[in-house]
């Protein structure tokens, strides 16, 4: 009889600890489930190609990170330094000084092409906190003399949060104050106050990527 309890009692353990484990790979598998994707287009909330191609500061617009255009940042790559010079060193020729404490987290310069006086934009794509400058074939700016403008015309593709800062570098100081814009479109003129080499650069300040058509900077005065 003692025996025979034994065993009972044995098998009955046995079917709870399988129990156990079966419920313990059910919990498992449901945790690591993944959500259905809903990339219906390049507009569509999409967080999954997004962690798999992160974008670095602004690069061209490319097949590469084409589908990013619309979607949420999730994985942030840059973190705005104070005063970190090395952010700027690539970029001496063009910055040798800012007017805040806090720098842009990274910067990348872009080429513009010229026809007939008119400085076309290519198109390009961003991460917050980072910074585009606008320059010429040759690496140079704008030379402005006091009076003259310079007017950069923009369009940027849609997404759920637009806002960036477009500003400007004189004689190597980067004022990063500039001007926000929320617009899909629009305009930013700069005067010159005194005559000198002039660039314009956009920084995105937006949780979501930021995504610019081609666009044009012209010259007046």
């Amino acid at each position: 009889m003692y025996t025979n309890g034994s065993e009972g009692c044995f098998n009955m353990k046995k079917q709870l600890i399988l129990f156990l484990v079966f419920c313990a790979i059910i919990n498992l598998t449901s945790c690591t489930g993944q959500a259905p994707s809903t990339n219906k287009g390049t507009n569509e909330f999409n967080t999954s190609k997004d962690a798999e191609n992160p974008i670095r500061g602004i690069e061209y617009i490319t097949d590469k990170n084409r589908h990013l255009i619309g979607t949420e940042i999730i994985i942030h790559t840059n973190v705005p330094q104070e005063n970190d010079e090395r952010v700027t060193l690539p970029y001496k020729n063009i910055i040798n000084s800012i007017d805040e404490k806090i720098w842009p987290s990274s910067i990348n310069d872009f080429i513009v092409k010229e026809e007939n006086n008119n400085y076309i934009t290519p198109e390009i794509i961003g991460e917050n906190g980072s910074v585009g400058i606008f320059t010429k074939e040759d690496g140079s700016g704008w030379n402005l003399n006091k009076g003259q403008s310079l007017t950069f015309n923009f369009n940027k593709y849609e997404s759920r949060f637009q806002s960036i800062r477009i500003g400007y570098i004189l004689n190597g100081k980067m004022m990063m104050k500039g001007k926000k814009f929320k617009e899909l479109s629009g305009s930013y003129t700069l005067t010159a106050n005194e005559s000198g080499q002039y660039y314009i650069y956009v920084e995105i300040t937006s949780t979501d990527y930021v995504a610019f058509k081609q666009g044009n900077i012209v010259t007046s005065g």
